[in-house]
């Protein structure tokens, strides 16, 4: 597999660096089980020679250039599990459709809508119809503050929405 001088690399998971390594030594041992090669190997930056067995480490290179290739597609899918995670964190927290209050129409359609379903003489299509089309019975023109609610069976409920926030605030504390 590795010849005695070749240079090999590993990644250091430590100090995230490139280490060359220097193959110095291959010992075959041949039993009744089998034959089995080690190699013994040497690491720069060492005041005192010191050999370590291969096996020691992790993963090992023969070319440097292959090293560099799963490097970096290790980075690009880190990157891109980043950006992923990124989106989603978006889109739970501050997507437009979660942070929009609704208005004061959809409050009312939705209030509307609910009610419709109480109701047996007409089919929803043309219930939804005549409530869109008839919108603005449940609204007060010109005055944001205060809302029209058809109740059903004829009845309609008028909603302050200034005081409707004065008593939940005082239901909070």
């Amino acid at each position: 597999m590795y010849s005695v001088g070749q240079i090999i690399y590993t990644v250091s998971e430590k100090n995230h660096k490139i280490i060359p390594i220097k193959i110095v030594e291959q010992v075959t041992t041949k039993t009744l089980e089998g034959e089995k090669t080690e190699y013994s190997v040497s690491i720069p930056g060492l005041e005192k020679q010191k050999y370590y067995n291969l096996n020691k480490f992790k993963k090992t290179y023969e070319d440097i250039e292959v090293l560099q290739k799963e490097l970096l597609s290790n980075a690009k899918k880190a990157i891109e599990d980043m950006i992923l995670e990124g989106e989603i964190l978006r889109e739970e927290y501050f997507s437009e459709e979660k942070n929009k209050e609704p208005s004061i129409e959809e409050i009312t359609e939705n209030i509307s809508l609910k009610s419709l379903k109480k109701e047996e003489n007409k089919s929803n299509k043309s219930k939804v119809k005549d409530l869109k089309e008839n919108n603005e019975k449940f609204m007060c023109k010109n005055d944001k503050n205060n809302v029209k609610i058809n109740l059903g069976n004829g009845q309609v409920g008028n909603l302050n929405l200034k005081s409707l926030k004065k008593n939940i605030g005082k239901n909070e504390k």
